[in-house]
């Protein structure tokens, strides 16, 4: 019976530290903006989704772009006869062979012998 009275009281005396602890935790700060820094906050938001949605159109834009001037780098292999390996720079507008492709690396051979060096037997 004593054990358990023990275990009672250690367990009411860290209970009630605990609780000491926790009233003692001090309330988190108001960090509410005011009325006027809350509009301009909204304001800069908006302003901010406006960018992105534009930013989106911008870059769908651009890679339609890309995708028309590439079929017209084709267009124009094709009207010329060139072959259709050749590639379209499109900063200078010109056209070039690929770089050959390097050689394929042969395999590394492994070690004749993977066993463990042994040490020669004693005389």
């Amino acid at each position: 019976m004593s054990r358990l009275t023990t275990a009672l009281f250690v367990f009411l005396i860290f209970a009630s530290a605990l609780k000491a602890q926790t009233d003692k935790t001090p309330k988190p700060a108001d960090y509410t903006p005011t009325e006027v820094q809350s509009l301009r906050l909204q304001l800069a938001q908006v302003k901010a989704k406006d960018a992105l949605a534009a930013y989106q159109v911008a870059q769908q834009n651009y890679q339609q772009a890309l995708a028309a001037l590439s079929a017209e780098g084709e267009r124009t292999k094709k009207e010329n006869g060139w072959p259709s390996t050749l590639q379209l720079n499109y900063n200078d507008l010109t056209f070039t062979e690929p770089p050959p492709t390097p050689a394929p690396v042969p395999p590394t051979q492994p070690p004749a012998s993977t066993a463990p060096i042994q040490n020669p037997p004693s005389k």
